[in-house]
């Protein structure tokens, strides 16, 4: 439906007066805009369950902490980045109950390379699965993350609020 036609159901409704033929009127046309409404709502797409994702988590392998913005990359060159978090949710229903090959850069972090110089993992794409790849960090300084959660251990010591 087009705004076009919200506008003509809206507008209808909003000039009414109290009389009873125009209340009549202005619910026939609320009635209307309904049924014409709520076929356009239910083809919406739903939003998918936090169990729809599969999630990937990189993880610094001397911290345990997530590491932020690493690439995944799929033999198709289809890109995930995590968040700053570590974390990846992937819902793609093309990779979904597939074994995928990621190819895993991330600057100052390497993972270990196989037998052909690759430097990437397989994981099992599953609604609901979970995986979790460990970067080793090249940098000397670790990334500085940002939050209140993350800088829990590290003592403030300004009069600005952490």
């Amino acid at each position: 439906m087009s705004q076009a036609a919200f506008a003509v159901c809206f507008q209808y409704i909003n000039m009414t007066s109290t009389k009873p033929i125009y209340l009549a009127r202005a619910f026939a046309m609320a009635a209307l805009c309904a049924l014409l409404l709520l076929p356009l709502a239910a083809s919406l797409p739903a939003q998918a369950a936090v169990q729809d994702y599969c999630r990937i988590i990189v993880q610094d392998a001397e911290t345990g902490r997530g590491v932020p913005l690493v690439e995944l990359r799929t033999v198709n060159d289809v890109r995930y980045y995590t968040d700053s978090n570590g974390i990846v949710a992937i819902n793609d229903p093309e990779l979904m109950g597939q074994s995928v090959y990621f190819k895993v850069s991330s600057p100052g972090y390497e993972y270990p390379a196989d037998g052909f110089g690759n430097r990437g993992v397989v994981v099992k794409v599953l609604a609901g699965g979970r995986a979790i790849v460990k970067l080793k960090r090249d940098n000397i300084a670790e990334r500085a993350f940002t939050g209140t959660a993350c800088w829990s251990d590290i003592p403030c010591r300004s009069s600005i609020r952490c």
